[in-house]
């Protein structure tokens, strides 16, 4: 029997139109907790006053490819729960989730792991270090760990906690939170973000949560700027049609011309979630759209 899987996608409203390659992640992410019949919760991370794009739009673009029903329902006294987008899609928001931050940010503070700077708390590495040593066990690709030195991957051995005199806790700090109350057990993401790890693993720590595993996955690349889902509807190309090829990019069966998210879902296992590089066809799409019209074609 499958262990059942709990992935998260966090969407931080920066841009209110993301680019292929981030709705591709949020999708692997889906493609490994359906594969155990779990389930995905979406978090909003929408403190920062510099980025307050339209979520909605986001969301409605998330869901263009990925049904609602995928994600977490959240009980209606979960903290911050509520309902986002034209689909209400079940979210948690993290400026609602503040009492629950400094909690923990509490239990950070009276075991001597933060220092004042400015208007900002930071987490201090090298108090870490003397406790627990530099070398630090980080998990990969679903494996226990790999270890790597916390000094070479944050020179500066600290990083921040709470900014902006008190009033926004930043996103190692509550995604490390959030991940240990909602149980999540596995972390979908680009290789890009691999450092991340560390800071996370090191609050896990301190902390006394339990530890997902980490799964890595291609990153899209372009000779040019990524388009959004948008630029790629404008160009005649329809949803369908880009819900296959990103299947396919998922379950490696590129030629193979998927109509639905379960039949997808029969080709693929985490074990196919691999970094790497993996380059964006638009002429693949293309040639997906074209058998789809034929599919689809009118009898006469």
């Amino acid at each position: 029997m499958k262990k059942t899987i709990i992935t998260r996608v966090g969407i931080s409203p920066f841009s209110s139109e993301q680019h292929i390659g981030v709705y591709r992640s949020f999708l692997v992410s889906v493609f490994v907790a359906q594969y155990s019949k779990g389930k995905t919760f979406l978090r909003i991370d929408d403190t920062n006053p510099l980025h307050m794009a339209d979520i909605d739009k986001m969301i409605d673009d998330m869901t263009s490819l990925i049904s609602p029903q995928f994600f977490y329902d959240f009980s209606e006294h979960e903290v911050g729960a509520t309902k986002v987008g034209t689909n209400f899609v079940p979210a948690i928001v993290e400026s609602q989730r503040q009492s629950i931050y400094h909690k923990y940010f509490d239990i950070l503070k009276d075991r001597g792991f933060l220092f004042n700077k400015e208007d900002a708390s930071y987490f201090d590495a090298r108090k870490y270090i003397d406790l627990y040593g530099n070398n630090i066990n980080v998990p990969y690709q679903g494996k226990a760990t790999r270890t790597v030195s916390i000094e070479k991957v944050m020179p500066n051995l600290y990083f921040p906690i709470l900014v902006n005199h008190g009033q926004r806790f930043l996103w190692h700090f509550t995604s490390t939170v959030d991940d240990e109350l909602l149980k999540v057990t596995h972390i979908v993401r680009a290789k890009d973000k691999i450092d991340n790890q560390v800071p996370q693993t090191m609050l896990n720590n301190v902390l006394g949560f339990s530890k997902p595993k980490y799964l890595y996955t291609k990153i899209i690349t372009s000779n040019q700027k990524l388009p959004s889902i948008n630029d790629i509807v404008t160009t005649g190309v329809s949803l369908d049609a880009i819900r296959s090829y990103l299947y396919g990019t998922i379950t490696g069966k590129s030629e193979k011309l998927y109509l639905s998210f379960s039949d997808a879902l029969e080709d693929f296992s985490p074990e196919l979630v691999t970094p790497g590089q993996l380059f964006y066809d638009y002429k693949k799409l293309l040639s997906i759209q074209k058998r789809l019209s034929k599919l689809y074609k009118p009898l006469s």
